[in-house]
């Protein structure tokens, strides 16, 4: 039997009891929240219902495959229960030789709600729930509807009112409210995860939200600048004859500012190696100060011709917005330099804004990407990339000021996609093609 702290046994045992109709576990990253509460969920299948209908949510199906299928695995290994994928579904067997369908489903996709809405289920367990779409959430809730039917509900800290904490851990808080919310810190993980706590307590400055959020296990409102330590991660590059292969992100604007990053990617990290930057309103360009905007395919040819003779090995764009961009830069890399096939290169670059943000300052927290001093822009633009003052926690995002977001877009594109197609089905292969590093 699995070892569970005092806070997972108050979690288990509402989870298997039943007799809530939603139980809301909130808390920080590897708190243990999320090995209870699927113990508890199976536990509680099998233990009640023969020939239940169950949802397992996650944000995406890659997700499920990582983190709650092998937990589920194990506890039918200790249990004695077998677990068996189907075309469309999940089964469970039960100590009475019953068996219990589970449904797994990838809440992100605003079409997800599609996908559980009309069966009346016997229980679910949504891991994420903050970062899955909100209309599948409650027409899940309100699906859970069968007799003894529970939603168990697991979200990390987030902004003090976005609707995930105002809908249902808010909600907890009322007598008249068939829900109960139990908080989880690092310290309910029976695990010892010292070294990560040091490592958080190190990254995240005490009073951040990001402390308060990581550490804490408690919800908060971002404020003030993005990256407040940026500048840490700033440091001398290496000689060029250690980079391995070339990359580069782009954010372009029509009549607005095109901002590129030249990335080098040495044995162990990614290094923002230098930066291109162009303002078509103001022609700051420093080869031709004033004068009228450049075309698509001036930009490209500049920009080629600054990469000199690094061979760029894939491409990191906003498709949707630069395609013109994008598909000039590849006819430039033929007639400048003989190069085909440059447009097979072309990554679409991952748009998730936060979520982006977030990726972003994993890789920079554990030293896998480090900023060159050459990235002048980018640097400076750290300090005017800021959270807004107000916000009612729906679709919090940093200001968009026209200057600095579009040297952080680049940055992010790059770095947030990367991670996404590390997340992805297939990504062994990714991480054997680069070389036993996260690059």
């Amino acid at each position: 039997m699995a070892m569970f702290s005092v806070r997972q046994h108050q979690a288990l045992d509402l989870i298997v009891d039943g007799t809530v109709a939603r139980v809301v576990l909130r808390g920080s990253v590897r708190s243990g929240k999320t090995h209870c509460a699927v113990w508890g969920f199976c536990h509680r299948a099998t233990k009640h219902f023969d020939g239940g209908q169950f949802v397992i949510g996650v944000r995406q199906i890659s997700l499920f495959e990582e983190n709650i299928e092998p937990l589920i695995q194990a506890y039918c290994d200790t249990t004695g229960q077998t677990w068996t994928r189907r075309a469309k579904h999940y089964e469970m067997t039960t100590p009475r030789g019953g068996i219990n369908r589970f449904v797994v489903v990838g809440g992100r996709d605003k079409a997800s709600w599609k996908r559980v809405q009309g069966p009346t289920w016997n229980g679910a367990l949504v891991d994420e729930y903050n970062l899955c779409d909100r209309e599948f959430v409650e027409i899940l809730e309100k699906g859970c509807s069968a007799p003894g039917a529970q939603i168990a509900l697991l979200s990390n800290p987030t902004h003090v009112a976005h609707w995930s904490k105002r809908l249902y851990a808010d909600r907890c808080k009322r007598p008249d409210y068939d829900g109960v919310l139990l908080k989880f810190k690092v310290a309910d993980n029976p695990i010892d995860h010292t070294d990560y706590v040091r490592r958080m307590e190190e990254t995240w400055l005490p009073g951040s939200a990001q402390h308060t959020r990581m550490i804490l296990g408690e919800d908060a409102a971002e404020s003030g600048v993005v990256f407040p330590d940026f500048r840490r991660h700033v440091a001398d590059r290496p000689d060029e004859d250690q980079v391995l292969r070339w990359e580069l992100s782009a954010d372009y604007g029509t009549n607005g500012v095109t901002h590129v990053i030249l990335w080098g990617l040495t044995a162990r990290r990614a290094w923002a190696w230098d930066e291109w930057r162009y303002n078509a309103g103001e022609r700051l360009d420093e080869d031709e100060p004033g004068g009228p905007p450049l075309s698509d395919r001036d930009l490209a040819v500049r920009i080629v011709q600054w990469l000199g003779q690094r061979s760029i090995s894939r491409y990191y764009f906003d498709l949707s917005a630069d395609s013109s961009l994008a598909l000039a830069i590849a006819d430039a890399e033929y007639e400048e330099r003989g190069m085909a096939g440059a447009k097979d290169l072309f990554v679409p670059a991952d748009k998730q804004i936060v979520e982006g943000i977030n990726r972003t300052r994993r890789l920079l927290d554990t030293g896998a990407v480090r900023i060159a001093p050459q990235c002048r822009y980018l640097i400076e633009s750290t300090d005017a990339y800021v959270w807004p003052e107000d916000s009612d926690g729906e679709d919090v995002r940093p200001v968009k000021d026209g200057w600095a977001d579009h040297a952080i877009d680049t940055m992010r594109y790059r770095c947030s996609t990367w991670l996404m197609l590390l997340e992805q089905p297939g990504a062994e292969v990714l991480r054997a093609a680069s070389q036993d590093s996260l690059f």
